[in-house]
């Protein structure tokens, strides 16, 4: 049995994901430091969105429903990218 299939690695990495994003919005609302939410926002939902193409793919005929997670991975990714971007000024 490939690990993949199995159902229960999904799980433990999505129990990872939120107790991640719960430390990390801890940590910064308390000491006001670290990844501001803005931030993480973006970056838990692309994430996210992959782990769940991945596990959708295991199943047959998901082909649809990947290329849509794939593709709202990508929006995230570029809204992540957008809260981050810094633009410099000329002098």
């Amino acid at each position: 049995m490939s690990m993949l299939s199995d159902n229960i690695l999904f799980g433990i990495i999505g129990i990872l994901i939120v107790v991640e994003v719960l430390v990390l919005l801890v940590y910064w609302f308390i000491f006001k430091r670290g990844i501001a939410p803005v931030h993480l926002l973006g970056n838990v939902a692309s994430g996210g969105c992959l782990i769940a193409a991945l596990w959708v793919s295991q199943s047959p005929d998901s082909k649809p429903i990947v290329l849509c997670l794939l593709l709202l991975s990508l929006l995230f990714h570029v809204f992540d990218l957008l809260s981050r971007w810094q633009s410099r000024s000329l002098r």
